[in-house]
């Protein structure tokens, strides 16, 4: 989930980038907290960003993050990741 409150498929946000529409100017995260159990982990951070979507300039925000990853086989997997913002200093 954006901050903006939309919904994009993994497939949508990397065409996005890979096409250009969606580019990062800054993207300065801050400390990154993680809370693992077995095989499961959490991920929460603040991060300063700038994009351009669509040649529209977002402006500089500092959004929270928060990533769930699950580990399968070995290897860590993201299962969704949620961006809200604009976070408060």
């Amino acid at each position: 989930m954006t901050p903006g409150a939309a919904i994009v498929t993994k497939s949508d946000y990397l065409g996005m980038i890979e096409s250009g529409t969606l580019k990062y100017l800054i993207w300065e995260p801050e400390t990154i907290v993680v809370r693992m159990l077995g095989d499961a982990a959490c991920l929460r951070y603040a991060a300063t960003l700038q994009a351009r979507y669509d040649g529209q300039d977002s402006g500089v925000g500092r959004y929270w993050h928060t990533d769930y990853y699950e580990r399968h086989a070995g290897e860590w997997q993201v299962v969704f990741s949620h961006a809200t913002g604009p976070a408060s200093s």
